[in-house]
C-alpha cells in the first residue's frame, strides 16, 4: 500500500511511487501533499515538480485532477512503459467469458510488448483464470504477466510451455457505466448487470 514519503527521498520519486509504486493510484495534488505530510511550504515545490513532470511526460493530468502514470487514450506514459518492460509485463485488453475466467490479447503494435521476447503472433492471447483478473472487467486495457501453469504436468511436449496471463493492474477501464437492474432485498442492493461479462 503506498504510504508517507521516506525520509531523504526525493519529492519527484516519492511522487513517482505513490502513483505507479506497488499499491499506488492515481491523486491530486492535496492527497500527494496529505501522503507526503508536506507543509504549506512545501506545497508550492509540490505544484512545481508535479509540472516539470507533466511537461517531461513522466506523469498524465487525468480525471479530477488526477495524476497518473497512464494516459486516458490507452497509450501509456514512459514510467509505464519503463515499468512494464522492469516487470515482464505486457500491455493489452482483457476479454472475459460469461463462466468467469478470461482471454487477455496483447497489443502486438505496442513497443513495450516488443521488447519482451515473446512471439505475439504465435501466441495472440492468453488464458486468464478467475482469481488472475482482479478488478479488470470486460474490455479494459491492462497491464498482465504472463505465469506458468501451477501444478499441472503437461499431456504432451506442445504444452509444456503454456503459459497463462495475471492482470497486475487495469492501466485503462472500458467504460466508467454499467446498467442492469438495481434490486433490493432489505437492506442489501445489488445490480444485475445487462452485460453477463461484468
Amino acid at each position: 500500500m503506498a504510504g508517507k514519503r521516506p525520509k531523504g527521498l526525493p519529492m519527484r520519486k516519492s511522487i513517482l511511487q505513490l502513483i505507479g509504486g506497488t499499491g499506488g493510484r492515481p491523486m491530486n495534488k492535496s492527497e500527494l501533499a496529505r501522503a507526503m505530510s508536506l507543509s504549506g511550504k512545501q506545497r508550492p515545490e509540490l505544484r512545481n515538480t508535479l509540472r516539470d513532470m507533466e511537461k517531461a511526460g513522466e506523469i498524465i493530468y487525468g480525471k479530477k485532477g488526477r495524476f497518473s502514470i497512464e494516459r486516458p487514450d490507452g497509450k501509456v506514459s514512459q514510467v509505464a512503459k519503463k515499468q512494464a518492460q522492469r516487470r515482464g509485463s505486457l500491455i493489452g485488453k482483457v476479454r472475459i467469458n460469461p463462466a468467469g475466467h478470461g482471454w487477455f490479447y496483447p497489443s502486438v503494435s505496442a513497443e513495450e510488448n516488443e521488447n519482451q521476447g515473446i512471439d505475439l503472433t504465435k501466441s495472440p492471447r492468453f488464458y486468464v483464470s478467475h482469481k488472475g483478473l482482479g478488478t479488470a472487467l470486460d474490455g479494459d486495457l491492462v497491464m498482465a504477466k504472463l505465469v506458468k501453469v501451477p501444478g499441472r504436468r503437461p499431456q504432451n511436449r506442445e504444452r509444456k510451455d503454456e503459459q497463462r496471463a495475471r492482470v497486475e493492474r487495469v492501466v485503462e477501464r472500458r467504460s466508467g457505466k454499467v446498467t442492469g437492474t438495481l434490486r433490493v432485498k432489505g437492506k442489501f442492493v445489488s445490480l444485475d448487470a445487462d452485460d453477463e461479462r461484468v
